[in-house]
């Protein structure tokens, strides 16, 4: 069964799938802090507020004709943290060309359940050192 905050991000990734930017507005906090593996071009590094992750939606859909984010592993949950192995997946808008990765991702809460932070990692072992 998962835990809440579990629920919180799959709600979110349920939403990113199909292009629905309201849960922006409904799941981060005023102040929250978006961060990025930096690996994917055009990316900023970080995205600030709700605005902020809109933009990024926005350059995410912008560069694939279909993109895909699922959690395929829960690494640990803790009272205001999750860290999850996140699966993407997208086809290239000009290209066609299909891309799978796995990236691993931290999001931390505060007491309303919505997120603050989200913090992106090449590897197991860095998000699990950063919670």
């Amino acid at each position: 069964m998962p835990g809440r905050h579990e629920k919180t991000i799959l709600a979110a990734h349920a939403a990113f799938n199909r292009d629905d930017t309201s849960w922006a507005q409904a799941s981060v906090a005023a102040d929250v802090v978006w961060g990025t593996t930096g690996t994917f071009p055009g990316m900023d590094r970080v995205y600030r507020g709700p605005g902020g992750v809109e933009e990024w939606m926005r350059t995410v859909r912008e560069e694939w004709e279909q993109f895909e984010v699922s959690i395929t592993e829960v690494l640990a949950e803790a009272n205001d943290a999750l860290a999850v192995v996140e699966r993407i997946w997208g086809k290239g808008r000009e290209s066609g060309a299909e891309a799978e990765m796995s990236l691993f991702a931290l999001y931390r809460f505060n007491a309303d359940g919505l997120v603050i932070e989200r913090r992106a990692f090449t590897s197991r072992e860095a998000a699990l050192a950063a919670l």
